[in-house]
C-alpha cells in the first residue's frame, strides 16, 4: 500500500512544480518568446482553458478511471511545457499556455481521488495527509526551484526541463498504480454546458483584456465579442 502511494505523491509534486512555473515565471517566458505585449491575453487563455475542464474532470475520472485519465492528460501536459519552451511568438505561446491550463486543471483535480480509490476509509486519511504534506513542501520549494532554473538556464528552458519530472510521474503511474474503473456507475457528461460555458465567458474576457491595448474599444472585433458573450449567456 505504501509503495502504491508513492506514485500519486510524486505525481502531485511534479504537476505542482509545473503549476508554480506557470504562475511565477510566465511573464519572463512571454518576454523570452517575444510576446510580452500579449502576456495578459495569454494568461487569460490559460485560465479560461482551465475553467473549461473544471466541471467535467471528475466525471471523466469516473468514466475512464483516474489512472487512465492521468496517463492520457500527462502526455499533452508534457507537450504544452515543451511548446511554451520553444515558442517564439504569441500564437504558439498562447496555444502552449492554453494546453497547460487545460491539463493542469485536469491533473490537479484527480490527485486526492487517486488516494481515495486505492485506500479504505481506515487508512485513507493518513495517506491524504501525506499528499497534503507533499503539497506543502511543493509550495515552499516550487517557486525557489523554478526561479533557480529560470535564472540559470532561462525561463523557457526551465519550463521544458520540468517535463522530465512529469515523464517520471507517467512511468510511476503506469507501472505501480492499479487500474481502477467504476464501470457500473451511471455517469453522464453535460456536453452542451462544456461548450456554452467558454463561449459565454471567453469572448467578453478576451475583449476586456485586449480592449484599449491590442484593439480599440470601438473595434468591430471588440463589439462582436461582447455581443457573442451576451448571446451565449442568454442561450
Amino acid at each position: 500500500k505504501a509503495a502504491i502511494a508513492i506514485a500519486p505523491i510524486f505525481f502531485m509534486l511534479a504537476i505542482s512544480f509545473a503549476g508554480y512555473a506557470r504562475s511565477n515565471i510566465s511573464p519572463v517566458v512571454c518576454e523570452e518568446a517575444n510576446s510580452a505585449d500579449y502576456y495578459s491575453l495569454i494568461l487569460l487563455i490559460s485560465n479560461l482553458c482551465g475553467t473549461i475542464m473544471s466541471p467535467v474532470v471528475g466525471r471523466l475520472g469516473d468514466i475512464l478511471g483516474r489512472k487512465r485519465l492521468s496517463l492520457i492528460c500527462l502526455v499533452p501536459f508534457i507537450g504544452s511545457l515543451i511548446l511554451t519552451g520553444v515558442a517564439q511568438g504569441p500564437l504558439v505561446l498562447g496555444i502552449g499556455f492554453g494546453l497547460l491550463g487545460l491539463f493542469y486543471t485536469s491533473l490537479n483535480a484527480v490527485t486526492n481521488g487517486l488516494i481515495i480509490d486505492v485506500f479504505d476509509q481506515a487508512t485513507r486519511t493518513r495517506f491524504l495527509s501525506y499528499i497534503n504534506s507533499a503539497n506543502a513542501v511543493a509550495a515552499m520549494l516550487g517557486p525557489q526551484l523554478v526561479g533557480l532554473l529560470a535564472d540559470n538556464i532561462g525561463a523557457q528552458r526551465a519550463m521544458m526541463s520540468l517535463s522530465v519530472l512529469l515523464g517520471i510521474a507517467w512511468l510511476l503511474m503506469m507501472f505501480t498504480y492499479p487500474d481502477i474503473r467504476y464501470v457500473g456507475r451511471n455517469v453522464s457528461l453535460d456536453v452542451s454546458g462544456m461548450i456554452l460555458l467558454p463561449l459565454a465567458i471567453g469572448p467578453v474576457m478576451i475583449a476586456l483584456s485586449t480592449g484599449g491595448n491590442q484593439l480599440a474599444w470601438s473595434s468591430p472585433w471588440i463589439i462582436g465579442m461582447f455581443i457573442c458573450s451576451l448571446v451565449f449567456c442568454v442561450i
